[in-house]
């Protein structure tokens, strides 16, 4: 029998996100980040129940609707031999507050504990670069390739780091020279720039 990769424990423990920032509110602009993100080469889906295999519900389209559908799934393909369950949902905070739209990509702990030594991470005190290091380079890449359809302002990589730092931040005070999240942050020229995370916490 096929494993199952959508299973109850698969959606637990807390995401470890690719988190990007659009600091100007756009529908075009965040469904283009929407459509580059599901088009990688290392994703299947999307898909809407995650209660039940991808192989017994239709792909699901990448359209206007997606943005306001909220959590789509599918399965990623870490280390290009075993495929686990992730998702995405896009978060608009309000406009008239200055808010920015969000894209966040995420991997479910519980999924990610299939393939890696996740165990009590991250409220065990112990070291976790072993995984986390490979895996916030892999996220790196995937910002990466969806830079490359959309420059986008910010992106924060680890433990639920969706608005834990703001491009605005970043760009009165410079890259802090502690942080709990892997950056990826617009340089000169049209470059993006990566800068692993220099403290272990979450």
């Amino acid at each position: 029998m096929p494993r199952q990769l959508f299973t109850p424990t698969s959606w637990t423990g807390g995401f470890y996100e690719l988190a990007i920032e659009l600091v100007e509110p756009s529908d075009e602009r965040l469904l283009t980040a929407l459509r580059a993100l599901w088009s990688h080469a290392s994703l299947d889906g999307c898909y809407l129940d995650r209660s039940r295999e991808p192989s017994d519900q239709p792909r699901a389209a990448v359209d206007l609707a997606s943005l306001t559908v909220g959590h789509l799934h599918g399965i990623a393909t870490v280390d290009s031999t075993t495929p686990i369950a992730c998702g995405s949902i896009v978060i608009r905070e309000a406009p008239e507050a200055g808010g920015s739209d969000w894209m966040v990509f995420y991997l479910p702990l519980g999924a990610l504990g299939e393939i890696r030594p996740v165990g009590g991470y991250p409220f065990d005190g112990a070291d976790h670069d072993g995984w986390r290091v490979p895996l916030d380079s892999w996220l790196a890449d995937l910002g990466r390739a969806i830079w490359k359809s959309i420059p986008f302002d910010l992106g924060l990589i680890g433990f639920e780091a969706s608005g834990e730092l703001r491009a605005a931040q970043v760009l009165m005070s410079d890259v802090p020279e502690t942080c709990h999240f892997g950056l990826l942050v617009p340089g000169a020229e049209g470059t993006l720039n990566y800068h692993p995370r220099t403290e272990r916490d979450w």
